[in-house]
């Protein structure tokens, strides 16, 4: 159905959006104090937002095609989640040079 396309590819769009987040929650693991950030609610919103693109529809090629790429969001939001960050960057040198 032509009528709903804009409407399933904003629907993919957060789908994918919400695994690469979830993938970044499951890494870090539930956080106390911080609601509706953990890694269930990131999964119930990726799962509604799975489910809506094949209301009307069913399962097609811009579903599976949305499908493969939340699983490929999640798993970058996984690894992404794991690395170190970076050092923060001391420009007092730049900004003030030293006037020996």
């Amino acid at each position: 159905m032509t009528r709903f396309l804009i409407l399933r590819l904003v629907l993919g769009l957060m789908c994918i959006a919400f695994a690469h987040f979830l993938g970044r929650s499951i890494r870090r693991g539930p956080q106390p104090g911080r609601r509706g950030l953990g890694p269930t609610s990131w999964a119930l919103r990726t799962l509604l937002a799975g489910a809506a693109i094949t209301w009307q529809v069913g399962i097609d090629t811009l579903a599976a095609a949305v499908y493969g790429l939340a699983l490929a969001a999640a798993a970058a939001g996984y690894s992404l989640a794991g690395k170190p960050p970076k050092p923060p960057e001391d420009l007092t040198r730049q900004m003030f040079p030293d006037k020996d």
